[in-house]
């Protein structure tokens, strides 16, 4: 019999995970060492945690050379693991309390269920830190929760799963203990410190962030769970009992447990017997639905590209061995839309290298698909995501180029079907869908071709008429605010943002916050930069900035800051209005959050954009002699040799040309800063 003990702590507070990934939070977690009998004994610990007393991780240089001193002892035994059970899926049970309880013990069934698959018979010892239970109202010395109830809560799950995963309560046993008294514990929670805080530079350099991620990534030495797995393949097994292979395959494609994968599509093999090929294409809508909540809602693009690479690696192999005779090429029609949003996602994180690789896949695709209108649809759909990857890479004339070829094909097929039908069908949307991209491109071009003015108001209005519904029509709306608005019509842009969010042309402007407010962070933008680029100049200014201050809307925005397009904008035009209104230290603070928010990630178009904010402030800076400009040009000038070395240098030079960081003119940076023209 193998023996082990589990000492766990934990990392965030297991409350609303779900709003925290969207704002680029990571959720929270349980983890600790998973340690064979006698192979890490006092000796060891003291070793790592000499001092008597409490220790916490805290300090960063510290706990991470804690952290490779107990690497290099605990991986003498190669049975022994560090052990994360990880919120993934953000789910929330009633509160944080249960929510916690919850992980705890789907995580150590998990273990249970793994460790007995490898070794036959074991016993499990886990030692789990104290913790307060601050949904009881009590003060905290009276809301310990105590031994009993994690012991009651596990042997629930166990009771529910015992007979499925043949788990005994002779297998396993529970206490807890003081994590300030507990070097056991203390050890657990540097390793869940490390594991929830290894994607920020403030506290780990890019060496450093990939030892971290080398180890947490190495299945040999870490196991990951993501706890709610276990409930995954009973739902995905309920599925398939009912037929749903839609909502099954998008369920189990979630998983990151390779060998959960496995097994769901071997029950999948068996139930593709018996369904038909026009069954499979129905079930296919429910995958689409899932891909789209996923991008477009929860935006948690790191499970958008699992969930997507599963699918294509599980899932499309499936149905090409299904489809064994390749009758209308059901497989790579599938294959082909899961690629285009594959590509959409590595376009949203603004990776080029990866959008590149996916673009040149898709097009592939394309090529072996057999000719047809059905066809057409997919190349005009494929080169509207090519078109926004030149966008994305700040090359505006590529994009424009092939956005008037998309107009002039959209326009043919309109016409054809036209000949074949009196009903407004597909292609209608698709051209003004077109003509939508091109406006978007002609305006970040206004800046420098200012006559083109009027062929951006013929695009605008040509999209509005070709569009049936309303939703679409908002949407273009919002793209004339940004015309209007970088044309300096801002009353116009302004007449244009109340019908984006269906108000009259009467309404005030804080019937115009409040509408914007409720509806996305695209119409909080469109209006925070029309303030912004009307400052000075606009009277109305005056008002939106009094109603966006009386909101509270300010006093959230750093905290509710996310990671993605269009925060940094918010904060950058913020930034630029409190500037040009004398509200220096407030300009300076909105602008680093941006630029903060820019470099987050490893998104080369934000990382441009960064760059753009970062030559601004330093304009204002320059512009009143503040000492912090030598600082930021320092900063600044960091940022650019970084990405100038990245797969994005040339378009540093399509954007900035060469940079003089040397230079100390207040019109020189200005400039800079104008050539991003968000």
């Amino acid at each position: 019999m193998k023996k082990f003990e589990l000492w766990l702590d934990e990392s965030g507070d297991f409350d609303n995970d779900a709003q925290k990934a969207r704002n680029g939070a990571k959720p929270s977690l349980v983890g600790g060492l998973l340690v064979e009998n006698n192979t890490f004994p006092a000796s060891c610990i003291n070793a790592i945690l000499p001092e008597a007393g409490t220790y916490h991780s805290v300090n960063e240089r510290d706990q991470l050379e804690r952290f490779r001193l107990m690497e290099e002892k605990l991986y003498q035994n190669e049975s022994n693991r560090i052990v994360v059970f990880s919120n993934q899926e953000c789910i929330m049970i009633l509160d944080n309390h249960l929510t916690y309880l919850n992980i705890i013990c789907e995580g150590i069934l998990h273990l249970l269920r793994r460790l007995k698959a490898q070794y036959g018979e074991i016993f499990l010892k886990v030692v789990i830190a104290n913790r307060v239970d601050t949904t009881t109202g009590l003060n905290p010395a009276q809301s310990v929760v105590q031994t009993e109830e994690y012991e009651k809560r596990v042997r629930e799950k166990l009771l529910v799963a015992g007979l499925e995963n043949a788990v005994s309560d002779r297998e396993w046993e529970l206490q807890t203990a003081s994590a300030r008294r507990d070097k056991r514990l203390m050890l657990a929670d540097i390793v869940c410190n490390t594991y929830f805080t290894r994607y920020r530079r403030k506290k780990f350099n890019a060496e450093e962030q990939a030892y971290i991620e080398s180890l947490y990534s190495d299945e040999r030495k870490t196991l990951v769970f993501t706890v709610f797995e276990s409930v995954l393949e009973k739902n995905f097994k309920n599925y398939l009992m009912e037929n749903r292979i839609g909502e099954a395959v998008s369920g189990i494609c979630l998983s990151s447990d390779k060998a959960v994968i496995e097994r769901g599509f071997a029950l999948l093999k068996l139930k593709f017997s018996a369904c038909g090929i026009h069954d499979i294409v129905f079930q296919y809508k429910f995958i689409a639905a899932y891909i789209e909540y996923y991008i477009n809602v929860v935006r948690e693009y790191d499970v958008c590209v699992r969930f997507l690479r599963n699918l294509l690696d599980y899932y499309i192999p499936l149905l090409r061995e299904y489809d064994g005779n390749g009758e209308g090429d059901l497989a790579g029609r599938l294959a082909l839309d899961i690629k285009f949003y594959l590509l959409t996602v590595y376009t949203h994180l603004g990776n080029i290298e990866l959008a590149d690789k996916t673009e040149a896949e898709c097009e592939e695709e394309i090529r072996r698909l057999p000719r047809s209108l059905e066809t057409v649809g997919y190349q005009i759909k494929f080169e509207t995501r090519r078109i926004i990857n030149f966008i994305n890479a700040f090359d505006f004339e590529t994009a424009l180029a092939y956005a008037d070829g998309l107009v002039e094909k959209c326009k043919v097929m309109k016409e054809l079907l036209d000949l074949l039908s009196e009903d407004k069908i597909g292609y209608d949307e698709e051209l003004a869908k077109a003509l939508g991209t091109r406006l978007q491109i002609r305006t970040f071009m206004l800046r420098e071709k200012r006559s083109d003015y009027d062929e951006c108001v013929k695009d605008s209005e040509a999209a509005i008429h070709e569009f049936v519904r309303d939703s679409d029509k908002r949407r273009q709306y919002l793209y004339r605010v940004s015309l209007e608005t970088e044309h300096g019509d801002y009353d116009e842009a302004l007449r244009y943002l109340k019908k984006a969010v269906s108000l009259k042309e009467d309404a005030s402007v804080k019937a115009l916050w409040n509408a914007a407010a409720q509806n996305s962070l695209y119409e909080v933008s469109a209006y925070i930069r029309l303030m912004s680029e009307g400052a000075v100049k606009w009277s109305t200014t005056e008002e939106m900035y009094r109603v966006l201050s009386e909101s509270g809307y300010l006093q959230r925005l750093e905290e509710k800051a996310g990671r993605f397009h269009p925060w940094e904008i918010m904060l950058w035009k913020l930034g630029s209005y409190c500037g040009q209104n004398g509200m220096i230290n407030a300009a300076v603070k909105y602008y680093e959050k941006a630029v903060e928010v820019c470099f987050a990630d490893e998104n080369r178009t934000l990382h441009i954009i960064g760059l753009g904010i970062g030559f601004e402030e330093r304009a204002l800076l320059l512009g009143l002699s503040r000492k912090e400009a030598v600082s930021r040009g320092r900063f600044l000038q960091k940022k650019w040799n970084q990405v100038k070395a990245s797969d994005a240098g040339n378009i540093l030079q399509r954007v900035f040309g060469e940079v003089d960081f040397q230079n100390g003119s207040y019109e020189y940076y200005r400039k800079l800063g104008r050539k991003i023209t968000y």
